[in-house]
């Protein structure tokens, strides 16, 4: 089973402790943000290969 905590990062030392993908310093917002403006989650993912 797969837990949010395997997907995401919360720590006060990066990036002020917003949520972000772990590994990376790409926050979570940033995904909800492209979903809003239409942006499919393959692209999303393309954009930011960081993000597993």
């Amino acid at each position: 089973m797969l837990h949010v905590k395997d997907y995401v990062t919360i720590d006060k030392e990066i990036l002020s402790g917003n949520p972000i993908f772990r590994g990376s310093r790409v926050l979570i917002q940033t995904l909800f943000d492209h979903l809003e403006k239409g942006i499919l989650r393959d692209e999303f993912l393309e954009s930011f290969p960081a993000v597993k």
